[in-house]
């Protein structure tokens, strides 16, 4: 399921925040605004996030993630 939050810039809701993190927490992988496009991103902690993640990019596991 996709989700789309609108989070502003300069005066973020925390609301929103709130739901970001409970996302992550849950093993979600998120696609966050950069200043040239987008970066994906999980808990590292989750093995099951980070194996999704690695598989949207079309990595393999000794990719490394920052």
């Amino acid at each position: 399921m996709a989700f789309l939050l609108n989070i502003h810039p300069d005066d973020p809701q925390p609301r929103l925040l709130r739901q970001a993190a409970e996302l992550l927490r849950k093993g979600e992988v998120l696609a966050v605004p950069t200043d040239s496009s987008y970066a994906l991103v999980c808990h590292l902690d989750d093995k099951a996030a980070s194996d999704r993640l690695r598989q949207l990019r079309g990595v393999d596991a000794k990719h490394h993630l920052t």
